[in-house]
């Protein structure tokens, strides 16, 4: 239906119309065009002449007394009018709300009882946006209501919250805007990831060369900066599954404090120098800092990240050289070449059979030679060298095989043939060792005892038959 303006009703011409119907038409046009400026009305009464925008930034605010920080400008609020009737003598002020859901946190005081907190006077149309001193003045304890020292300083705890400000009118007290409101999450943030070395790792490098720790950051809100606080301590070998306990109590060998997630270190810079041998266990504690260096506490776990372990290894060169000489049916001579870096040797030796290995046998050694005794005869032994380079701390030469004689016999001997001994070397032996053969008469003894040394021993043999 088209709807007739006031314009076309003047526009139409009395010819042919009574005085009646032309009246009638002026008249409805007249009531619906009050009824437009009626509905007019009532809908520019509704809207509110002053109004404004707020920004919360990040870093959020920890606390309610972070809000009157007046350096980081965490909360920029701006208020402004549309009103051209106002004057030099209308002016405004704030009150602030904060809320965690449906719970009131903190609010200030009624606007005729806030303190040091000035007018604001508007022009129409031109933003006014609060500095960081006047918004800190609003969260001044001084204008909260019910707020206790402990709860204005305290840490907010994880949680959606809304801080809402409302504009009232400073000369009557009426309120002039709707609330004008920003949402906020205040989440703790999960600890940092140790990446490397792995747990349980076998770290082996020189002590000059540098070893690198590792870890991932996971904080999605961080504050004014962060940093991380590495720890290093010993433990024990046998807690390496479970160092918690040792780790709270022990003396840390290293700590230092980082601003990035990693840390390059010498071996022999850490503590007294790494030991090779030793196992330990280290960890990382991300803390966020406020503007003045203060801790906050935003992490869950106070920041710390699990406990690594790892067992450094150093460089420790494995023995080389390894020569089997079987001088019996039940006796292998081993030996090797010696390395000035091993401080004792592990010799490993076991029966060989591909397809059903046999439990390593051990023994120890301190010189680069050894007699394996009490072998099974005409049966291949595999045997290995473990050089020490410290306590617990080894490395394996590759294994080498052979097989001890047919029984009953003795190398270099023939039973029922004499032999004339050689006397022709009159040097005296310098050492013996437990295993060594010798000939007395004509008779191989092997030795089971051995005292002395440079050509004068005492001790026991065994003859065999």
């Amino acid at each position: 239906m088209h709807c007739i303006t006031t314009n076309e009703i003047m526009e139409i011409p009395p010819f042919g119309r009574n005085i009646f119907s032309s009246f009638r038409i002026k008249l409805v046009g007249v009531l619906t065009f009050f009824a437009v400026l009626l509905t007019t009305s009532t809908v520019v009464a509704q809207q509110k002449a002053v109004d404004g925008s707020l920004q919360i930034l990040t870093p959020f605010p920890i606390s309610i007394a972070d809000l009157t920080n007046r350096v980081t400008d965490k909360v920029k609020a701006t208020i402004s009018t549309t009103d051209f009737t106002v004057g030099p003598q209308n002016a405004y002020k704030l009150r602030f709300v904060l809320e965690k859901g449906s719970s009131v946190i903190a609010q200030n005081v009624d606007v005729t009882a806030l303190q040091n907190v000035g007018v604001l006077s508007l022009k129409p149309n031109i933003p006014y946006t609060l500095s960081a001193g006047q918004v800190a003045n609003y969260f001044d304890i001084v204008n909260l209501q019910g707020v206790t020292p402990e709860q204005y300083t305290a840490q907010f705890t994880e949680g959606v919250y809304r801080l809402s400000f409302y504009i009232y009118d400073n000369k009557d007290g009426k309120l002039c805007s709707d609330a004008i409101s920003q949402q906020f999450w205040i989440i703790q943030n999960d600890p940092p990831l140790l990446n490397a070395p792995e747990n349980g790792d076998n770290v082996q490098i020189p002590v000059t060369t540098n070893l690198n720790f590792q870890w991932i950051p996971r904080a999605i809100q961080t504050s004014v900066s962060q940093d991380y606080e590495f720890t290093l301590v010993e433990i024990p070998e046998a807690e390496a599954g479970s160092p918690y306990s040792t780790f709270v109590s022990s003396i840390p060998l290293y700590t230092k404090k980082v601003t990035v997630p990693a840390l390059s270190v010498q071996p022999k810079s850490i503590g007294t120098g790494l030991v090779a041998g030793k196992t330990y266990a280290w960890r990382v504690k991300a803390r966020s800092l406020d503007i003045k260096g203060k801790e906050i506490v935003s992490y869950k776990n106070d920041g710390y990240s699990d406990i690594f372990t790892f067992k450094y290894s150093g460089v420790c060169d494995k023995p080389t050289g390894l020569v089997l000489d079987p001088l019996a049916s039940d006796l292998i001579k081993v030996d090797w070449n010696t390395n000035p870096m091993h401080l004792s040797y592990r010799v490993s030796y076991r029966k060989y059979n591909p397809t059903q290995p046999f439990k390593w046998m051990e023994q120890t050694a301190t010189t680069n030679t050894t007699n394996l005794t009490q072998l099974e005869p005409d049966t291949e032994y595999e045997v290995m060298v473990g050089g020490f380079c410290a306590v617990n701390f080894l490395n394996n030469s590759d294994p080498v095989r052979k097989k001890t004689l047919p029984k009953d016999q003795i190398k270099g001997v023939t039973c029922g043939n004499y032999v004339a001994p050689n006397l022709t070397n009159k040097n005296p032996i310098s050492t013996l060792i437990v295993g060594d053969i010798i000939t007395a008469g004509d008779f191989p003894v092997k030795l089971i005892r051995v005292v002395g040394g440079n050509g004068n021993f005492t001790g026991e043999g065994i003859v065999s038959s």
